[in-house]
C-alpha cells in the first residue's frame, strides 16, 4: 500500500520523524532555504534560514539513522558551502546500503580537495548504487580533483545511469581524459549526461572524449550541454559508433542559432542513431 504524502514545515520535524520509515528522500536546500524531503513519498519543505554547522550536523547524524534509504536527493546548491562543512555532513555518514539512486547538486559552492576526497569515500561506502547524479558546476574543481572523483564513481560497478555536471570550473584535457578513461571502464553504464563546458578543453580533448564514447558497450543513451562551438561528436568514430541509440543535445547556453544548427548537424550524421531530441529553452 502506498504510504500518504505527509508535509513537514519546519527541520526539527524532519529530526523527530522515524528515521526506519524514510525510503523515498528529497532534499533541496536552496539558498533562502527551501528544503524538500519526500521519503516515501513524504516531503519536508523548508522556508526558514538554516542554522550554519549545527544544522547540517543534525541533519547528517539523522540521515545516518535512515537505514532504509533507497534513493536520496540532496540540493545544497548555491549555499558556499567550504571543505570543512562538507566534512560535517559527510565525514561520519555510513554507506546507505539500500541506496540506489543518489543525487547530489553541490553547485556554486567552494569545494576543492578535501571536499572531494570525503564526498569519494562515501561513494564508496554505497555499494548498491545505479543512478547517481553529481552537480558541481561553479566551484574550483581542476583536472586532478575530477580525475579523482571519477576514480572513485568507477569503483561502484553497478552504476547504470550517471550524470556529471562539471561545467563553471578549471578541468582541462588531461581532466577529461582521465573522466573519459574512468567511464569507459563503466562496464553497465546505460545512460550517460555530460555537461562540462565552460572549462578549458581544446578541440582535441573534445575529440578524444568521443572515442572513448564510443567504446562504451552497453551506453545506448546520451546527453550533452553545449554553450558554443565544442568539437564533440565530430570525430569518425562517434560517427559509426554502434552503441549510441538516443542522444539529447541542450543547447539552451549556445549563444547564436548558428551554434545550435552546427550541434544538430553533426548529431543527424551518427549512422546508428535512432532518436535525436534537442532542447532549447
Amino acid at each position: 500500500m502506498e504510504q500518504q504524502e505527509s508535509i513537514f514545515n519546519k527541520i526539527e520535524d524532519f529530526l523527530k520523524s522515524n528515521s526506519r520509515a524514510l525510503i523515498h528522500v528529497n532534499f533541496e536546500l536552496q539558498n533562502q532555504l527551501q528544503l524538500n524531503i519526500n521519503f516515501k513519498y513524504i516531503f519536508l519543505i523548508i522556508s526558514e534560514q538554516i542554522n550554519g554547522n549545527q544544522d547540517i550536523k543534525q541533519i547528517s547524524s539523522k540521515l545516518a539513522e535512515c537505514t532504509e534509504i533507497k534513493t536520496l536527493n540532496l540540493d545544497i546548491a548555491c549555499w558556499h558551502l567550504k571543505d570543512d562543512q562538507i566534512k560535517l555532513l559527510f565525514g561520519e555518514l555510513p554507506g546507505l546500503k539500500n541506496m540506489d539512486a543518489f543525487k547530489l547538486n553541490l553547485s556554486y559552492n567552494r569545494i576543492s580537495n578535501l571536499g572531494i576526497s570525503i564526498i569519494g569515500a562515501f561513494f564508496k561506502k554505497c555499494t548498491n548504487l545505479k543512478q547517481l547524479l553529481i552537480d558541481f558546476y561553479g566551484n574550483k574543481i581542476d583536472s586532478k580533483l575530477s580525475s579523482e572523483l571519477i576514480e572513485v564513481v568507477n569503483q561502484v560497478k553497478s552504476i547504470q545511469q550517471l550524470e556529471l555536471l562539471f561545467g563553471g570550473n578549471k578541468i582541462e584535457d588531461i581532466g577529461l581524459l582521465s573522466i573519459a578513461n574512468g567511464l569507459s571502464n563503466c562496464a553497465c553504464l546505460e545512460l550517460l549526461q555530460l555537461s562540462i563546458y565552460d572549462n578549458y578543453i581544446s578541440d582535441e580533448g573534445y575529440l578524444k572524449l568521443d572515442q572513448y564514447l564510443q567504446m562504451l558497450p552497453s551506453l545506448l543513451n546520451l546527453e550533452y550541454s553545449f554553450s558554443q562551438s565544442e568539437k564533440l561528436l565530430k570525430s569518425r568514430e562517434i560517427l559509426n559508433c554502434k552503441n549510441i541509440k538516443v542522444l539529447t543535445l541542450n543547447v539552451y547556453e549556445c549563444k547564436s542559432k548558428r551554434q545550435k544548427f552546427e550541434h544538430k548537424i553533426k548529431a543527424l550524421k551518427i549512422k546508428r542513431l535512432v532518436k535525436l531530441k534537442i532542447n532549447d529553452f
